[in-house]
C-alpha cells in the first residue's frame, strides 16, 4: 500500500475552507448535508476520512492543529528529569544496594515508586528508564529469565580504577584539588535563532577551601555548551598553577577541554609531508614507496602510545598529577555540592538576568563558603567513595546471575515490568 501524501498547513486549510463553504450551501438549502464531506473529497482531491478528521481537529482545538503540518519536527517540552548531579549519584548507588534495601532487584516500575518516595520524583515510568540509561545502566536477563538493571562493565573498571589510584595519592599525603565549571544562563529569543546570556565560572578547591586567586568568572559569548579551549588553558596558566600548593593531584571530569590533546597525531587528511614528519619524530619505519593511505595506517597503529593530553603535560610539567573522575559520576567531585549552592543563592538573588549581577553574585557566594563547608563536602564525597567500594562486591554477586547481554531494546518492550518507555510524562 502507497503512503499517502501529507497534505502541509496551506493544503489543510484549503480543505476545511472548502468544508465550511459547502456547509454553508448545505444550510441555505442548495446541496444535501449529507453530501458535504463527500462533495469536498471531490473537490480537493482528498479521502471523505482526511475531510472528516481536519474538520472534527478544527473544531476540537480552534483552528490551532490544522494550521500545522502533520510530522514536521518541532521543538519539544523538555522531558522530566528533576534531579541534580548529587542527587543523580544517590539514585546510582540506590540502585546498586536495591535487592538489598527492597529485597528485589532493581526494575523500572518498582524503581518508579521508591523515586516518588525517597527523591519526590515528578515524573513517570518513561523518565525513569531514560535517567537510569544516562547513567551507564542497561537491562539484562538473569538466571529465572527475570530482567534487571546492572551497570556496564566499562563504567564499573573506570570507578575501580579511580577509587584505587585517588586512595594512593590520599596515602602518599598529596593534597587533591577538585576543578569544574559552573555555566549559569537565560535563553534569549531572537528573530533568527535562540541564543543565550551566559555566564561561566571556574575555580578549584581542597578541605583547605577554594584555591586563592584561582576564580574566574566571565560572560561567555560562546554558542557552545562547554568553554572554549582558549580561555580554559589560560585560566590554568595564570590563575590555577601559579596558587596550586606543591605536588597537587588536581581531578577533572571528562568533559571537554580537558582531554584536549598535545601535538596530535596527522588525520588521514593531512599532507604527506606531516605524515613522514610525525613517523619521523616518533622513530616509526616506513619506506619512501608507501601511499598516503599506508602511513596513516601506521600512524593509526601507533597514535596511542604517543597520545599526551595538553591538560597533563601543563600539570606535570608543573610538578602536579592529574586524575579524572569517570563518566556519570560527578557526585565524586565536592565542587558539585559548592555550584548547587551559587546557583540557588544567584536564583534567589535574581528576578532578572543581568549579566553584571550574577558576576557579582557569584562572587559573593564563593566568598561565603569556607574551609569548614568545604572540610564537609569533602567528608560526604569521602562518605560516597567508601559506600561504592562497599557496593562493587554486591554488583559482583548480582551479576553472577546474569545469564544474557544487554537486553535490546525489542527484548525490553515484551517485558511488561521493565518496558514502561512508551508511558507520558506526568
Amino acid at each position: 500500500m502507497l503512503r499517502r501524501e501529507v497534505l502541509r498547513k496551506q493544503a489543510r486549510n484549503v480543505v476545511y475552507y472548502v468544508h465550511c463553504y459547502m456547509a454553508k450551501e448545505a444550510e441555505e438549502g442548495v446541496h444535501n448535508v449529507k453530501q458535504i464531506q463527500q462533495r469536498t473529497a471531490e473537490a480537493t482531491q482528498t479521502s471523505t476520512v482526511t475531510v472528516r478528521r481536519i474538520v472534527k481537529e478544527a473544531k476540537a482545538n480552534d483552528m490551532c492543529k490544522i494550521t500545522r503540518t502533520p510530522g514536521k519536527k518541532r521543538l519539544k517540552r523538555k522531558r522530566v528529569t528533576g534531579f541534580d548531579n548529587s542527587e543523580l549519584g544517590a539514585i546510582k548507588r540506590f540502585i546498586h544496594t536495591f535487592h538489598l534495601t527492597c529485597n528485589e532487584f532493581p526494575t523500572v516500575s518498582k524503581l518508579l515508586p521508591q523515586l516518588q518516595s525517597k527523591f519526590n520524583f515528578k515524573g513517570a515510568a518513561g523518565s525513569v528508564r531514560r535517567i537510569v540509561k544516562s547513567m551507564g545502566f542497561r537491562w539484562k536477563r538473569t538466571e529465572d529469565k527475570n530482567r534487571i538493571l546492572i551497570e556496564k562493565s566499562n563504567i564499573r573498571l573506570k570507578r575501580i580504577e579511580y577509587l584505587f589510584q585517588l586512595q594512593q595519592y590520599c596515602e602518599q599525603g598529596r593534597n587533591i584539588v577538585y576543578s569544574d565549571e559552573l555555566y549559569l544562563e537565560r535563553a534569549v529569543e531572537q528573530k533568527a535563532a535562540s541564543k543565550s546570556q551566559r555566564v561561566v565560572a571556574i575555580h578549584a578547591g581542597s578541605e583547605a577551601g577554594f584555591i586563592p586567586n584561582a576564580l574566574l568568572v566571565a560572560e561567555s559569548h560562546d554558542d557552545y555548551s562547554n568553554i572554549s579551549d582558549d580561555v580554559y588553558f589560560d585560566w590554568l596558566q595564570n590563575k590555577l598553577i601559579p596558587n596550586l600548593p606543591p605536588r597537587s593531584v588536581v581531578v577533572v571530569d571528562t568533559a571537554s577541554p580537558h582531554d584536549k590533546e598535545y601535538d596530535p597525531a596527522p588525520s588521514s587528511n593531512a599532507k604527506r609531508s606531516d605524515m613522514t614528519a610525525w613517523l619521523d619524530q616518533k622513530g616509526i619505519h616506513y619506506t619512501p614507496d608507501m601511499y598516503k593511505p599506508q602511513l596513516y595506517q601506521l600512524i593509526n597503529e601507533n597514535k596511542d602510545r604517543f597520545k599526551i593530553l595538553a591538560l597533563d603535560k601543563m600539570l606535570t610539567d608543573s610538578g602536579h598529577d592529574v586524575l579524572r573522575i569517570p563518566a556519570h559520576h560527578p557526585d565524586l567531585n565536592p565542587i558539585e555540592m559548592a555550584w548547587a549552592a551559587i546557583k540557588t543563592y544567584v536564583t534567589s538573588k535574581t528576578k532578572e538576568f543581568n549579566v553584571s549581577k550574577v558576576n557579582d553574585f557569584v562572587k559573593e557566594k564563593i566568598d561565603a563558603i569556607g574551609p569548614e563547608e568545604w572540610k564537609k563536602m569533602c567528608q560526604e564525597v569521602r562518605e560516597i567513595e567508601d559506600s561504592y567500594r562497599n557496593n562493587e562486591l554486591i554488583i559482583d554477586t548480582l551479576s553472577e546471575t546474569i545469564v544474557a547481554g544487554d537486553m535490546d531494546s525489542s527484548s525490553e518492550s515484551e517485558d511488561s515490568d521493565t518496558s514502561l518507555s512508551s508511558d507520558e510524562d506526568k
